[in-house]
């Protein structure tokens, strides 16, 4: 029951206070926002502050003043941002469809998306996600919100107790204070240093609530601690993928070597060690984002980078502006679906991305449109992953596993025009890991147990590089731009760099976890994924010199 001292909830109290809104929640108070800012033909920013919600599920939606011409659309996108629960939350009423979260990126007009032009279509977007009438789900918000703010209603269920003693009040306070800095007229806008200290803020704001819904439900410890689970992920076939492989917690010993009759022809190049070159990575802040991320790619022109969030039950491809300092912005989903999709790349002419998912059953490679429309499966029957582009656009590498030996993969390459596929390696046991393109679209990289492989296409022949520790498993190699460098990993021992002017060897990280590296289009920093921190997550790095 109601109590008599019932009041309006303002919504910044809600953020300040630690409300998880729910995403019926956030689609209802948004578009009932956007719709009361047409109606009244507001032409100036609706205020935090002013955002009334009240006990019969109304809005009271008041203005402190005008803003910048051409401002409203990036405010309400703001404020559809900060009420949808993070990327990453793992509870079903808190689920949020990419396409529902690429409604703000397009009220923004972000390049390459189709453009959300007024509140009036944007209120029209979100109906499309809305569950149940809007008074009652912005009733039952304001009820929650009463609990935690007034106590003046019965305590609320378990659940959100935990969910809000959880959260800490500082870092949801500076959520509130983002969203006011999204809000507030560029001629106002803070100086660049506190612009970054807050959206630092901002970013610990959701992986601290990230670790109370991980609490809240009991989640595993292994995947939010850092320790990795061995588990298969798919039950048909293992996927392909260094972070969800099922393989023993020591790094593996080889223990029998391919034939020789399965390789390429090869010529053999024994490993040259030198003195180690430990280089000191940074963590890539993304704002916004809850749960482990994997597997990052950057864009061609470098300005973005792309990797895939979350593991088991569902894995979404996402992608991010880079900004100076290791920091992304315009945080957006590409993925639309309850699947697992993984390591995704964008083509040379930005026009498309590959990626592999087991959206049909299977996990196979696919290629869509940068916004996630118009997908297409690629590598045929059986299952593929691991999809990368090569810079002429001519060919698309992948794995795929052997039919009768879905434990034996190798490397097959698709041409791009006709579709056509064409076998690269003839492995009869053991892991072809990812094909990385040399910048003449003529040499391929691929690693094979515990060997590198230099791979001319056109006549078969191959440069041979071992282990420089022997018998550990070399993995996800990665060419540097100028084809001079491949950055690798070894299993166990770290993350190595092979000179190929001299044939050189050198470990330059000592972080046995990194895998899946990407060089800038520069050649001047390398991404990849780790859990040296104690959770998986993107880091960067400079890239050593040659």
């Amino acid at each position: 029951m109601i109590s008599d001292h019932a009041s309006p909830v303002p919504l910044s109290e809600l953020v300040a206070k630690g409300v998880a809104f729910r995403t019926s929640e956030a689609v209802a108070l948004t578009a009932e926002v956007c719709r009361q800012v047409f109606n009244r033909d507001f032409s100036h920013r609706p205020d935090l502050d002013q955002i009334l919600i009240n006990p019969d599920g109304s809005i009271d939606l008041r203005t402190s003043g005008p803003g910048p011409d051409g401002q409203l659309m990036v405010q309400l996108a703001a404020l559809l941002e900060a009420v949808l629960p993070p990327l990453g939350t793992p509870e079903p009423e808190f689920a949020v469809r990419a396409s529902l979260r690429m409604l703000a990126p397009r009220a923004r007009q972000l390049p390459g998306l189709s453009p959300i032009l007024g509140p009036e279509n944007l209120a029209a977007e979100l109906e499309r996600f809305a569950t149940g009438r809007t008074s009652d789900v912005l009733r039952d918000l304001w009820i929650r919100g009463d609990r935690a703010l007034h106590r003046y209603l019965p305590e609320p269920h378990a659940r959100d107790n935990a969910r809000r003693s959880a959260v800490d009040d500082e870092a949801m306070a500076a959520a509130a204070d983002h969203l006011r800095d999204a809000q507030t007229p560029s001629e106002h806008a803070p100086d660049v240093a506190s612009r970054l200290t807050r959206r630092r803020r901002f970013a610990g704001v959701f992986l601290a609530l990230g670790a109370s819904l991980a609490c809240a439900i009991g989640l595993g410890a292994g995947v939010w601690a850092g320790r990795r689970t061995y588990a298969a992920v798919s039950h048909i076939r293992p996927p392909i993928g260094a972070h969800s492989q099922t393989r023993p917690a020591e790094p593996p010993v080889l223990v029998s070597p391919s034939p020789e009759s399965a390789r390429p022809s090869a010529e053999r190049t024994a490993p040259a060690p030198v003195a180690a070159t430990i280089t000191t990575p940074a963590a890539v802040q993304v704002p916004g984002l809850t749960g482990p991320a994997f597997s990052p790619s950057f864009t061609e022109d470098g300005r973005e980078i792309l990797f895939h969030v979350g593991r088991d039950p569902v894995a979404q491809i996402a992608m991010a502006r880079l900004e100076p300092g290791g920091r992304t912005d315009e945080l957006v989903v590409l993925s639309d679906d309850r699947s697992r999709t993984y390591h995704a790349r964008r083509s040379p002419d930005g026009q498309l991305v590959a990626f592999d998912s087991d959206r049909d059953g299977e996990r196979a490679v696919y290629v869509a449109k940068p916004d996630g429309s118009q997908v297409t499966k690629v590598s045929g029957a059986g299952h593929a992953a691991l999809p990368s582009w090569s810079p002429n656009m001519k060919w698309l590498a992948l794995v795929r596993a052997e039919p009768n030996h879905p434990r034996v993969w190798n490397l097959w390459l698709r041409d791009v025009q006709t579709g056509a596929m064409t076998r690269l390696t003839q492995y009869r046991v053991g892991q072809t890991w990812n094909a990385s393109w040399f910048p003449d679209s003529r040499l391929v990289c691929y690693s094979h147990e515990d060997r590198l492989f230099v791979l001319d296409i056109p006549t078969r022949r191959a440069r041979e590089f071992q282990s420089p520790r022997p018998g550990r498993l070399v993995r996800t190699p990665a060419v540097s731009p100028d084809g001079t460098r491949i950055i690798f990993q070894v299993s166990g021992d770290g993350v190595w760099l092979l000179d190929l002017t001299n044939g050189a060897m050198r470990r330059i990280l000592d972080d046995t976890s990194a895998e899946e590296f990407a060089w800038d289009p520069q050649g001047k920093h390398i991404a990849y994924h780790s859990h040296r921190d104690g959770r998986w997550r993107l880091w960067m790095m400079a890239a050593p010199a040659a």
